[in-house]
């Protein structure tokens, strides 16, 4: 059995399993976390190895650019900003804040690995996953009650592939800067769970600040 299956065999318990037709960059997370978990308990460099590679992994999948946004669009609207997301799937091409599962091993991984990287790719995870949060009255794509407070948007359409099952508001035919109806509550979840460690919280606390006003939207920002 290789450390590789040993990971696999640690998590199946935990992991949820994932059944596509396509390759993501969700399934990568359980191998990240086991494979930092096991180097911190065993000190085995063999485990180094392993977690980078998943690194790298979820790197492939991770926006290092700003794509501009559709004038006019939702995400025009509020300033949404790619830099530091992760592309979903390759049949599924959206953004989103997924990758906040892999944060606290990313810091984990920077200072077992001394390579500051890993801690750059978190920072720009995280920065990306605290866009468009709704304090309570923001009103999008054409929905008149206002999004619940702590919600955001789960996907950003940032390409203009058709779509059989359209959202409201968006154009099944050209849905590229439109969103899913800010109906979502686990990137808020995710960040709370990260931020419950005490010391995760101080070393985030450090960390470098995205736009401000990119961060909570009310209805003077949104797009109604």
């Amino acid at each position: 059995m290789t450390k590789r299956d040993i990971i696999i065999l640690v998590l199946v318990g935990r992991a949820p399993l994932y059944v596509s037709w396509s390759f993501d960059n969700e399934t990568i997370a359980p191998m990240l976390e086991g494979a930092v978990r096991l180097l911190m308990l065993t000190r085995d460099r063999e485990y180094l190895k392993i977690a980078e590679d998943a690194a790298y992994y979820l790197a492939a999948w991770q926006f290092a650019q700003s794509i501009p946004n559709v004038p006019g669009s939702l995400m025009d609207a509020v300033g949404y900003d790619t830099f530091g997301g992760t592309s979903v799937a390759t049949v599924h091409m959206c953004a989103d804040p997924y990758a906040l599962r892999c944060v606290p091993w990313l810091i984990r991984l920077a200072d077992l690995s001394g390579y500051p990287l890993w801690e750059q790719r978190a920072i720009a995870i995280w920065n990306n996953a605290s866009q468009g949060i709704s304090e309570g009255s923001l009103i999008v794509q054409g929905i008149s009650s206002p999004r619940p407070a702590g919600s955001q948007d789960e996907t950003v359409n940032y390409t203009d592939w058709g779509y059989d099952f359209a959202a409201q508001g968006m154009d099944r035919l050209k849905p590229r800067g439109a969103g899913q109806c800010w109906m979502t509550a686990w990137p808020t979840s995710m960040r709370l769970t990260i931020l419950s460690d005490p010391e995760l919280w101080k070393r985030i606390a450090a960390w470098p600040a995205m736009k401000p006003s990119n961060n909570i939207l009310s209805t003077e920002t949104a797009c109604k």
